[in-house]
């Protein structure tokens, strides 16, 4: 019989409460998305998500001056921490072609924390002229696939 080579993946089994490997495979393919999205929209060469779906990405203006690390919209009505891990990429004003990724999202004060800009260490200071893009893997399910609009 020919035996073939096992290849060992540090992934859980599903016992008592643990995740099980599709859950983990699903859990790690959204982060590798995510982090495929960060990088083309940092480096401004994919503006928007194929099927502009409202639930995972978003364009919109700033509502008032930011700071090197926040950006501030009052458009930005989802839950906090519903655009955490997606990215930012702003399109006009003094930080255009920059791009980050989303570390916090607070819905009370509409304001993105932003780590890891890219092509800088940190925004300018943001005004109230400048606009934006947001995209996410947040929403994706079986249901709501990405599709071509």
């Amino acid at each position: 019989p020919e035996v073939f080579p096992v290849i060992a993946l540090n992934i859980p089994v599903a016992t008592n409460g643990n995740k099980s490997r599709a859950d983990s495979l699903g859990e790690h393919r959204g982060k590798y998305i995510d982090m495929m999205y960060w990088k083309a929209i940092a480096q401004n060469f994919y503006p928007m998500r194929i099927d502009a779906d409202s639930t995972y990405e978003y364009a919109g203006t700033l509502d008032t001056t930011g700071t090197t690390t926040t950006l501030d919209c009052t458009g930005l009505d989802q839950l906090d921490d519903h655009w955490i891990g997606g990215v930012v990429s702003i399109t006009s004003g003094n930080n255009k072609g920059m791009g980050g990724y989303i570390s916090d999202f607070v819905s009370s004060t509409d304001i993105l924390t932003i780590t890891e800009t890219l092509p800088s260490y940190a925004l300018n200071e943001s005004s109230t002229t400048e606009t934006f893009k947001i995209a996410t893997s947040t929403g994706l399910t079986s249901a709501d696939p990405l599709s071509l609009s």
